[in-house]
């Protein structure tokens, strides 16, 4: 329904915003919140190629909504790339593959012959 806008806006909450993976699949050009908050595929995602940033505050939202009407051209071009990098890394099955091997990697960290006598951090009140 949402993908009928020419135009997303992702915000985070008090968490990164869970929508952005599904929001760079559809037609529209994505706005992304700078943010503290980080997901898995962050580092993949690159500002002006997938998604047009703005700052955390808001303060610069229009001025960069403004700048896309303008710019129609580059940012289809930056929709198109967005949406093609969500349908080749973020789809289901990628996310899945994603948390089998943080499980795989998470399991041989967390397996006996790794293991790290943490007890010196229990603290008697």
């Amino acid at each position: 329904m949402f993908f009928q806008y020419k135009y997303q806006i992702n915000i985070d909450g008090t968490v990164a915003a869970y929508r952005f993976p599904y929001l760079l699949a559809g037609d529209s050009l994505v706005f992304k919140q700078n943010s503290k908050y980080y997901e898995y595929f962050y580092n993949e995602v690159e500002p002006w190629k997938h998604y047009v940033p703005f700052k955390s505050d808001l303060s610069d939202l229009v001025e960069t909504i403004q700048w896309a009407k303008e710019n129609d051209a580059k940012a289809q071009i930056i929709a198109r790339t967005g949406q093609k990098f969500a349908q080749e890394n973020l789809m289901p099955q990628d996310v899945f593959c994603y948390h089998a091997v943080l499980f795989k990697v998470s399991i041989k960290f967390f397996s006996r012959e790794n293991y790290i006598d943490m007890t010196f951090l229990d603290y008697k009140y």
